[in-house]
């Protein structure tokens, strides 16, 4: 059997698939008036989690302050400047897509952004 067979999850694909089942976020996404430009809290903290980043990490790439980064995480603000939403793209070496609210329940956005990692590992 192949390690490289796509129907066959590595480990970390599964941990962090498995922790998006426990991932509870503030933001709530009901899709309305959050304007189609703003990052999810959870796809922030899916895209975190599967480049082993932290809250730190972000904070010097960005320029920003850790609280602003965990305001992210809580829901509190989002980032919606194109500059910023590029910044972190390029960050967790994803496409701008993979940061955006869908409206989507949040495990679903957290799986959908952890695939988005993983499929660039």
């Amino acid at each position: 059997m192949s390690a490289t067979n796509s129907s066959i999850p590595s480990p970390r694909r599964t941990a962090v698939l498995r922790r998006a089942h426990a991932t509870q976020c503030r933001q709530g996404h009901s899709g309305a008036g959050d304007g189609p430009r703003r990052a999810a809290s959870c796809r922030i903290r899916a895209l975190m989690a599967a480049r082993g980043l932290t809250v730190t990490d972000v904070a010097i790439t960005t320029g920003l302050k850790a609280s602003s980064v965990q305001r992210w995480l809580y829901g509190r603000k989002a980032p919606a400047s194109d500059e910023l939403l590029t910044q972190l793209a390029t960050l967790f070496r994803v496409d701008f897509a993979a940061l955006l609210d869908s409206g989507e329940p949040c495990a679903t956005q957290y799986v959908r952004a952890a695939d988005a990692v993983l499929a660039h590992a």
